[in-house]
């Protein structure tokens, strides 16, 4: 729980105190679409059906110099896999909101790229056949990695991987079959490890906001 505070503190700081950091600050909103790496059942091997999840959150971008750039990012992303196992079907449902810190450098053209830890906390993590509920351990942290493209100042596109860290647990699930048995079956440790491709918006650009104060100022006064 500490970590999870202190990261969102710091995230915090980063949005509301650009000045510390650079003359250079830019905000703006995100959404897209998400793709899930497998996570399957390992005693049957089963993998489940395919299925797109959505993504949405807001960012904000320090610019050091005209290569190098911290972006925090804040995001909630949902995802459902489904499974037909031999005497049940069952969906899987993840939803969490994720902190991340990311460390980008321009390569070239409005072309960047960028990594960077994460912190999740998880809403919802379950599966619809569920009899008893035991904690789904999946682990807190994660690392993200990807690349921008800005198409101008205001539009642009993104593909980022959300890759979370190994628990090394793996989940004895007890779920209710077709018959009404329950079954219990092995699973991997929770964990979706997922593909983000986003549009984002700008919104806020703190250069923007000082050449209209300039220009407004060079007027003089006419009294």
């Amino acid at each position: 729980m500490k970590y999870k505070g202190l990261t969102l503190m710091v995230l915090l700081a980063l949005f509301l105190t650009p000045k510390v950091f650079s003359q250079e600050f830019t905000a703006g909103v995100k959404g897209g679409v998400n793709f899930f790496q497998t996570l399957n059942f390992s005693d049957t091997g089963t993998l489940p059906d395919s299925d797109i999840g959505f993504h949405g959150g807001v960012f904000g971008q320090y610019n050091f110099s005209p290569t190098f750039f911290i972006r925090p990012e804040i995001e909630y992303s949902s995802i459902t896999l489904n499974y037909e196992l031999s005497r049940l079907d069952t969906s899987y449902k993840l939803d969490k909101v994720s902190a991340a810190a990311l460390i980008g450098v321009e390569l070239f053209n409005n072309f960047s790229i960028f990594a960077g830890p994460a912190y999740q906390h998880f809403l919802n993590k379950e599966y619809s056949a569920q009899v008893r509920e035991p904690e789904i351990i999946i682990n807190s942290w994660a690392i993200h990695f990807g690349a921008k493209y800005d198409i101008n100042d205001w539009l642009g596109l993104g593909v980022k991987y959300d890759y979370t860290a190994d628990s090394n647990d793996r989940q004895i699930l007890s779920l209710r079959g077709n018959n009404g048995n329950t079954y219990n079956y092995s699973s991997d440790d929770g964990r979706i490890n997922t593909i983000f491709c986003s549009v984002y918006f700008t919104i806020f650009d703190s250069s923007k906001q000082r050449n209209k104060r300039a220009k407004s100022g060079s007027r003089g006064c006419y009294f």
